[in-house]
């Protein structure tokens, strides 16, 4: 039963989620997961920083500007625990595109958009250490 309240409680919190998104953004989200492999693609959003070049440190500053373009309200994990979005994280780096597509819109734009968020200021962190590897 615990696990059933649990799992109510995030689907709610997800779809409440995917309901605060523009039309605008949840198409750009769905053509993410659509195409994986472009430059905003769900995987290119996933992937590591990569060696030090000019060229990687391109690479995220286009990944950051997608997700910033989609302009998520920071505020929306406010009323969310660290251990929830740890949980919510784990599972879209854990899934492929193909597999978040399965989802139910809603859960999945949801997921999408936590990972997104979280995944901003990764990003950003790891283009302040490119930096300083570069100048170093």
């Amino acid at each position: 039963m615990t696990r059933s309240v649990r799992q109510e409680f995030l689907d709610d919190f997800l779809t409440a989620i995917a309901a605060l998104l523009s039309s605008e953004t949840a198409a750009k989200m769905k053509q993410s997961l659509e195409l994986p492999s472009e430059p905003g693609g769900f995987h290119a959003v996933k992937a590591d920083a990569g060696r030090i070049a000019l060229d990687s440190f391109l690479r995220i500053a286009d990944r950051l500007a997608f997700i910033r373009s989609l302009e998520l309200p920071r505020t929306l994990l406010s009323n969310l625990g660290r251990p929830w979005i740890d949980l919510v994280r784990r599972r879209v780096w854990s899934e492929k595109a193909s597999e978040m597509r399965r989802h139910p819109e809603r859960l999945c734009l949801g997921m999408y958009a936590v990972f997104l968020i979280t995944r901003e200021q990764e990003i950003v962190d790891g283009l302040v250490h490119l930096l300083i590897e570069t100048i170093h």
